[in-house]
Parts: structure tokens; C-alpha cells; sequence
């Protein structure tokens, strides 16, 4: 067994040194190291379609058909981005920086699909007594709609919305889920972790609610366009499970995970093979 580790861990090395030397397909590392940590791609293989699985290889090397890569190809075409003209529209640029596709709602489409099968699951788990409710920042889904909030008014009036805010009305404790999809990177993924977890606003109403009586839990999570997160998102997600319901384990929240990064996948892939298309619709 200690020859095997050995003998990966020289192969990894290696590879990571021919990565160091290519100028486009380096960009792979961060997801193999992503991947050597949370082991997505390896858990949704059996169950992803072909061309899911060809997408995120692609995506996580840069080597999808993006304009850049046509004409670096030598295929003539118009370099620039379809939708807001940017001279060199990479895929982390279609995926998730286009400021149109941002004002189209396509990025918010990939949080949306993910956020609303985690506060489905969350609903299933938690919500089974009358008095634990789930809401999410969604269509049908929030605590109230005008004005639109996620916080039930009758626990305090704030105009703040977390994506996710489970509330136990009978022993007065809330718990707030922050969701982002930020690109396949250890970097971009803590980024915006550390960016949720400093937000002041959301520290000072977990201060009022404290000063009130409500017992609460705040967590952050963090699933990339390509479907990694890391061990502190899977973190938050069991703590504010267990917050309420005591009788689940860690690898029940993976799985949750894991079917919300396959939906993160295949958003991408949709806004991907949209990246021409000037009109964005998802229904």
C-alpha cells in the first residue's frame, strides 16, 4: 500500500509539472485539486450524462469551443464575445463574468436551480413538525412576497434576505444558508466564502436576533460552476441540519451536495451552449 502511494503521489508530481508547462490546460490543476480533495467528479461519474462529463474536463482545461480558442485554433471567426463584446470571452468568462449574461439572469438561473433543490432537501429533512419552516428566496417559496423577504416578519422586520432561513417558531431558533457559484478554484471558492462570512449586515440582524432571545446558526455555501465545494461548505450544511435535527450523518449532507453539483453542472453546460444566443429563456 506504501508503494502504491508512493508511486501515485511521483505520477502526481510529474503531472503536475507537464500542467506548469502548457499554457492553457494548466488552468486544469485547480480542478484536479479540487477534485483530490472533494471527489465530486469521481462520485457523479456513473451517473453523468457523456456529454456532462465531457463539458466539465473541457471547461476545467479551457479547452471548450470558446471564440479565444477558435481563433487560437486558427478557425476564422469573430473573437468577441456574442453578448457584451469582450475581446477575449474565455470560458471562465462565459461560465460566469459576462456582464449581459449577469443582467440576463443566466448565472442567477445555475444559483437558482441549486437553491431550490437544497431548500427542497432541507424541507424534507428538517420541516416534518408544523412548527419548522424552510424558505428560500425563490418564487412560492419565501416568507413573505410583498415585500419579498425570507425572514417571517412576526420574528423580526429586516429588509434582508438569506437564500435559505429554516425557522423552529416553537423554541424561537433560525438558521441562515448563504449559497454561492463562484468558478472551479480553491481561490474563487474561499473568496467568496470569506466575502458572505464578512458581510456586516447579516452580523448585525444575528446580533438582534441574539439580543431578542432567538438562538441562531449562520453558514455559507460554496458549490463552483463545475461542481466542487469545499469541506467547510459541507461543514455548514451539517451543522445547520443537525441544528435541528440531530439524526443525520455527514455523508447524507455529501449527497445533497453532490445532486446540487450536478445541477450546477448542467446549468453550465446550458449557459455554455447559450453563449451565442442573444436572448436568454430556461423555461
Amino acid at each position: 500500500m506504501l508503494s502504491k502511494r508512493l508511486l501515485a503521489a511521483d505520477e502526481c508530481s510529474r503531472y503536475d509539472d507537464h500542467l506548469d508547462t502548457l499554457s492553457v490546460q494548466c488552468k486544469l490543476k485547480d480542478s484536479v485539486h479540487l477534485e483530490t480533495s472533494c471527489g465530486t467528479w469521481n462520485r457523479l461519474m456513473l451517473g453523468c450524462h457523456p456529454g456532462h462529463f465531457s463539458f466539465i474536463l473541457r471547461a476545467a482545461s479551457d479547452t471548450l469551443p470558446t471564440a479565444v480558442n477558435l481563433q487560437r485554433w486558427r478557425i476564422q471567426c469573430d473573437a468577441k464575445c456574442s453578448l457584451c463584446g469582450c475581446a477575449r470571452p474565455t470560458t471562465a468568462h462565459v461560465l460566469n463574468g459576462c456582464p449581459v449574461a449577469l443582467s440576463q439572469d443566466r448565472f442567477t438561473y445555475r444559483h437558482n436551480q441549486v437553491l431550490h433543490y437544497l431548500a427542497s432537501e432541507l424541507s424534507d429533512l428538517i420541516a416534518r413538525l408544523n412548527t419548522i419552516h424552510v424558505y428560500a428566496d425563490l418564487p412560492g417559496m419565501r416568507a413573505s412576497e410583498s415585500p419579498q423577504g425570507t425572514i417571517p416578519p412576526s420574528l423580526i422586520v429586516t429588509p434582508y434576505r438569506p437564500d435559505i432561513v429554516i425557522y423552529n417558531e416553537t423554541c424561537d431558533s433560525v438558521a441562515f444558508l448563504e449559497l454561492t457559484c463562484p468558478l472551479d478554484s480553491v481561490y474563487h471558492l474561499e473568496s467568496a466564502r470569506d466575502r458572505k462570512q464578512s458581510k456586516e449586515e447579516y452580523h448585525l440582524l444575528l446580533s438582534e436576533l441574539e439580543r431578542i432571545g432567538v438562538s441562531c446558526c449562520y453558514g455559507t455555501i460554496e458549490l463552483s460552476v463545475l461542481g466542487h465545494y469545499l469541506q467547510s461548505s459541507l461543514s455548514s450544511l451539517y451543522n445547520t441540519v443537525t441544528f435541528f435535527q440531530q439524526s443525520i450523518s455527514r455523508s447524507q449532507c455529501r449527497k445533497i451536495l453532490d445532486e446540487a453539483a450536478g445541477l450546477s453542472i448542467s446549468a453550465s453546460r446550458r449557459i455554455f451552449l447559450a453563449r451565442n444566443c442573444l436572448e436568454w429563456t430556461y423555461n
